[in-house]
C-alpha cells in the first residue's frame, strides 16, 4: 500500500508540474496532500528512529512546495518528485 501510495504521489506531482489548467493543478494538490496525509499518518515514530523523522521532514517539505497557490516553483517540485523516486526506489527494494 505504501507503495502504490508513494508512485500515485509521484505521478500527481508530475501532473501538478506539467499543468497549466487551474482545475488540475487544484486536483492533483488535493491528490498530493490526501497522499501525504496517508504517508505520514502510516509513519512509526516508535519504531523507526531517525527514518521515520526525516520521511516526515520531507513530506512536510513536499506540502509546502505545493501549497504555495500564489507562485509553482517547478525547480522545487521537480526535487520534490526526484525525492519520491529514491524513497519508491528504496521501497522496492525492501519489498
Amino acid at each position: 500500500m505504501i507503495t502504490l501510495t508513494l508512485n500515485k504521489l509521484k505521478l500527481e506531482l508530475t501532473l501538478y508540474r506539467e499543468s497549466n489548467e487551474k482545475s488540475k493543478i487544484t486536483s492533483a494538490r488535493v491528490s498530493i496532500l490526501s497522499a501525504l496525509h496517508l504517508l505520514q499518518g502510516s509513519l512509526d515514530f516508535e519504531k523507526g528512529g531517525e527514518i521515520t523523522n526525516n520521511l516526515y521532514r520531507i513530506y512536510e517539505y513536499i506540502k509546502e512546495c505545493v501549497s504555495d497557490t500564489a507562485q509553482k516553483d517547478d525547480q522545487k517540485i521537480k526535487i520534490c518528485i526526484q525525492i519520491v523516486s529514491e524513497i519508491v526506489e528504496a521501497w522496492e527494494q525492501i519489498g
